[in-house]
């Protein structure tokens, strides 16, 4: 019995050795293809997290001050607010998610120069969000996050093909 353990014990190990000779001989994977997918999989998560997440949230803040019209003008605000700022909070977040995703190598350059306008529209996303929660609900309509449209429409053609959520009309 020992004996037939030791074999089985030999076996095994030598078939993880094996399995390891061949991962790193082939690689294990296209390095830099899952680089790029991992990529464009934040951009295009973030654009259609943004995209939903504001037709949602506008629905919502309409119908929480229809339902409370013949409240005070502090009740209505109060209400936009509750709903307004985790929105904000969300936007934040998709935008430093964005921001801090790296890039592979042929995406590097235009990673760099988007990635301040993704910083600072964060900024101005989470500062509106501090305004709108001390009730300056009209800091809503002021909000500009930047020219993300743009930062969307410069981006090297084969990253524009995988992220179809952020070159879309409207977004």
């Amino acid at each position: 019995m020992t004996r037939r353990r030791a074999l089985l014990g030999g076996a095994v190990a030598a078939a993880v050795v094996v399995v390891l000779v061949l991962v790193l001989a082939l690689g294990g994977g296209d390095d830099r293809e899952d680089g790029a997918a991992t990529y464009a999989a934040a951009w295009q998560d973030a654009c259609a997290a943004l995209r939903d997440d504001a037709a949602r949230t506008a629905g919502a803040i309409r119908s929480s001050t229809a339902a409370d019209a013949d409240r005070s003008p502090e009740a209505l605000r109060a209400a936009a607010a509750r709903v307004a700022g985790p929105y904000l909070d969300r936007t934040a977040g998709h935008l430093r998610d964005v921001a801090a995703a790296r890039p592979p190598q042929e995406w590097r350059r235009y990673h760099d120069a988007v990635a301040p306008t993704l910083r600072a529209a964060q900024a101005r996303a989470t500062a509106t969000a501090a305004r709108v929660r001390r009730g300056d609900v009209a800091a809503l309509s002021a909000l500009d996050l930047g020219d993300l449209t743009g930062a969307a429409s410069s981006a090297p053609a084969d990253l524009r093909r995988r992220t179809p959520a952020c070159t879309a009309a409207g977004t």
